[in-house]
């Protein structure tokens, strides 16, 4: 088994990641953090009969599977001693992740996958599934999806009452890998042919709002995955060409990623010296520093919500303790503990509280999260249209940003 060091947090369902779309709905927010190089294998098996309960485990496997009456498949039965002791610690971010959740972590944290190329999300008031971003470069961009599409028919089939899950399979398992998909959008209908290919995932992208006749940079960070930081970086260089001094961070929804993505984005901020977090683990608490000459001098704001959870509340406190960033929004999810993980030969994987995080002023947030300087509730007319004209925490922060 080879064991990463992760943070998790579980909110309901996250912006769940599946091999034809990015699904946003609220899953499981986690911060990962950097693997730890694998254990070597074991030579000598001597030193495993020492320990008298795992010899006990070792005889009452043998005993169960050379005289069960019935056939046992071996790797079964090990993977489900394994999420015995998991449930025996009854801890709520300790589990056992079957394959295909496994899977879709996985491919949502590398940046790339193979599918259409859009994120969806459900509008909660109306409960329709509809098209939120359309990546570049992806064969929904191709087709001429657009924002705010509506999902009605995957080929020929209706889907007006399926959830985000099931959409994202019929795509994902069609018997052909192009998917003929009816829209709505408007009161027209629109029907695309979308042929899957390897997509990547833009986890965090700029752009520029136009307010009070100033230029302010708007850089959403949807996860902390593999390729983030450099697209944070690639985001900050355009505001900088535009001569963007203001810039607002919206971190709402994401529930989390790797810490090492974090952590570079936090660093692209602060001064060199400065604590990003710490870290406490069972036997020593230690402080990760920023080791860079990077630092900014933008006027920092960070959009929060009750969803922003883990690596999201590592930068909004680290920016808001250590660089003087403003928060605007919701409180925050609050969950200040860290995960590692381990893959299983069955492609599942497992995840156990290993340790707390603390904020540079040395604060776990866990089950408090953080509280925002203005603190606004969303308000529900932005979710039958999504524009920033409706979205009063988006014009708080820019007011802010603005002073």
């Amino acid at each position: 088994m080879n064991i990463k060091r992760k943070i998790f947090t579980l909110y309901e369902m996250i912006a769940f990641m599946l091999l034809t779309a990015v699904i946003s709905s609220l899953t499981c927010g986690f911060i990962m953090f950097k693997a730890y190089e694998n254990k070597k294998p074991i030579k000598d098996y001597s030193s495993l009969t020492e320990n008298e309960h795992l010899l006990e485990l070792i005889n009452n496997y043998n005993q169960i599977n050379d005289k069960f009456y019935q056939k046992i498949d071996e790797g079964k039965l090990v993977d489900h001693a394994i999420k015995g002791m998991l449930d025996y610690l009854g801890e709520p971010y300790t589990e056992y992740i079957e394959e295909d959740r496994t899977n879709g972590f996985n491919e949502q944290l590398q940046g790339t996958y193979e599918g259409i190329g859009v994120e969806m999300t459900v509008n909660p008031v109306t409960k329709q599934i509809y098209v939120k971003r359309v990546f570049p470069d992806s064969p929904a961009e191709e087709a001429g999806v657009l924002v705010g599409d509506i999902f009605l028919k995957v080929n020929g089939e209706d889907v007006k009452d399926e959830d985000l899950q099931a959409i994202s399979e019929k795509i994902k398992y069609g018997d052909s890998p192009t998917s003929v998909i009816l829209f709505l959008r408007g009161e027209e209908e629109i029907e695309l042919s979308l042929t899957r290919k390897k997509v990547e995932i833009i986890s965090a992208y700029g752009r520029v709002i136009e307010y009070k006749r100033k230029k302010v940079g708007y850089l959403h960070i949807t996860s902390f995955a593999a390729l983030t930081n450099e697209q944070v970086r690639k985001a900050l260089k355009e505001f900088k060409h535009d001569g963007i001094k203001e810039v607002i961070i919206d971190v709402r929804d994401n529930t989390g990623g790797y810490l090492d993505a974090v952590v570079k984005i936090a660093e692209q901020f602060i001064e060199k010296g400065k604590r990003i977090l710490y870290l406490e683990a069972k036997d020593a608490k230690n402080a990760i520093i920023d080791s860079t000459d990077e630092k900014s001098d933008l006027k920092i704001v960070v959009l929060v919500n009750g969803a922003s959870a883990s690596a999201s509340e590592i930068l909004a406190a680290a920016l808001r303790e250590t660089y003087g960033a403003k928060l605007v929004g919701n409180k925050t999810f609050g969950k200040g503990k860290f995960q590692e993980t381990g893959q299983l030969s069955t492609g599942a994987s497992i995840k156990f509280t290993a340790g707390t995080w603390y904020t540079p002023n040395d604060v776990n947030i866990d089950g408090v999260g953080l509280t925002p300087d203005y603190e606004v509730v969303l308000d529900e007319k932005y979710y039958l249209e999504r524009i920033d004209a409706n979205d009063n925490q988006l014009q708080k922060a820019l007011e802010v940003v603005t002073k």
